[in-house]
């Protein structure tokens, strides 16, 4: 089912003339914080099979791309993966510089966003999520 959406996706861009075509797949979910703070409980802890799913969607995509390549002449379907880098920024922040990926830089830090956001903490600078 996925295989035939991607190839349809691949069929309508290439007639639009795109010959290299990028497919997302699906970024880690289980360490954003409005996913610890839904459904991680009490403790809002990392909840593990939310990316257990996104890995075995981004798996079957890579593969159906991967078998697809050859079906549209002069084209190049590539999958790009944006789920390894995002997770190890999420599980190793200080690697990269911040402090806290557990909690937002925002009101309580645990679901507030954007318009939502009722105050900012003091040096942003530490956090992977902002706002």
């Amino acid at each position: 089912m996925l295989e035939l959406r991607v190839f349809r996706i691949q069929k309508d861009s290439y007639g639009l003339g795109a010959c290299r075509i990028g497919v997302l797949g699906i970024p880690p979910i289980e360490g954003m914080p409005s996913q610890r703070t839904l459904n991680g409980g009490e403790k809002r802890e990392r909840v593990d099979y939310l990316n257990q799913e996104a890995q075995l969607f981004n798996n079957k995509l890579a593969d159906d791309l991967s078998s697809l390549k050859n079906k549209v002449p002069n084209s190049r379907l590539v999958y790009v993966d944006i789920y390894n880098l995002p997770l190890d920024v999420i599980s190793n922040p200080q690697k990269y510089g911040f402090k806290v990926a557990e909690n937002r830089c925002c009101g309580t830090g645990k679901i507030e966003i954007a318009e939502l956001c009722t105050s900012v903490c003091s040096d942003d600078s530490d956090y992977v999520f902002l706002g």
